[in-house]
């Protein structure tokens, strides 16, 4: 007695390049009941499935052909060389798409994407290439442009402490100024229209934000003072850069 056939039946489909894509039913031949109407591209044997692998069919001249397990890139460097097409939208390249983008960004300071252009510039694959390893004159340039970033922030982080004193020479207060390039753009300013109109720089006085955010009224020559030691600070940092 002929053992009666499900009806329908899962079968494992692979695309054009016999790489797993999914799956699809196949349907009893109604003009033929113990055959099967199979879809194109498939096979009646399930792939492994195991984590960290894509499979692509052995024969696909054979229903019934196992599978072949290739391992999924796990470094950049396993792109090199490798293109995939910009106009495939396999399930097996969009994979690939995305761990070449994840893998790139983990190591960006080794490798980087690389496009593939026609003539007319329109984009026709994507691959991998090393970052060639920069020039000494390039690591040089990079050096120099990290410790003058550095610098720019050790300016903009001076402050300066200028001694207040009674007749009798004895420190009354300690007061203490932002020494930034615009803090001290803003002393000099002041100084300056002072200077010009005659003030008494020991007398004058004017209204001055603190580097705690603090109101005081301060001299002229309390912020020539200011102004002298936030010079000097920002002297001794301008060189630092060219220092071996």
């Amino acid at each position: 007695m002929t053992e009666k056939l499900n009806e329908l039946k899962t079968v494992f489909v692979y695309d054009d390049a016999g790489f797993f894509s999914g799956t699809e039913t196949a349907q009893l031949n109604p003009m033929r009941p113990t055959e099967y109407l199979f879809p194109a591209n498939c096979s009646t044997v399930a792939p492994e499935f195991e984590c960290g692998f894509f499979y692509q069919i052995k024969d696909k001249t054979d229903l019934n052909s196992g599978w072949v397990a290739i391992a999924k890139p796990t470094s950049a460097a396993e792109f090199i060389g490798v293109e995939i097409n910009h106009q495939s939208r396999t399930d097996y390249d969009n994979e690939r798409r995305k761990i070449l983008r994840s893998l790139v960004e983990k190591e960006a300071n080794r490798y980087r994407e690389k496009q593939i252009n026609d003539e007319n510039g329109n984009l026709l694959a994507i691959t991998v290439e090393e970052i060639p390893e920069p020039t000494e004159e390039e690591k040089a340039a990079k050096a120099l442009a990290e410790a003058k970033g550095n610098r720019a922030a050790a300016v903009s982080r001076i402050v300066v402490e200028v001694e207040r004193k009674d007749e009798t020479g004895k420190t009354v207060k300690v007061l203490s100024f932002d020494g930034d390039e615009e803090a001290q753009t803003r002393m000099s300013r002041t100084i300056v229209a002072a200077q010009a109109l005659g003030a008494n720089l020991e007398t004058e006085t004017r209204t001055w934000v603190m580097s705690d955010n603090s109101i005081e009224q301060v001299t002229i020559a309390e912020l020539a003072e200011a102004l002298r030691l936030a010079g000097d600070a920002q002297t001794a940092l301008w060189t630092v850069p060219y220092e071996e």
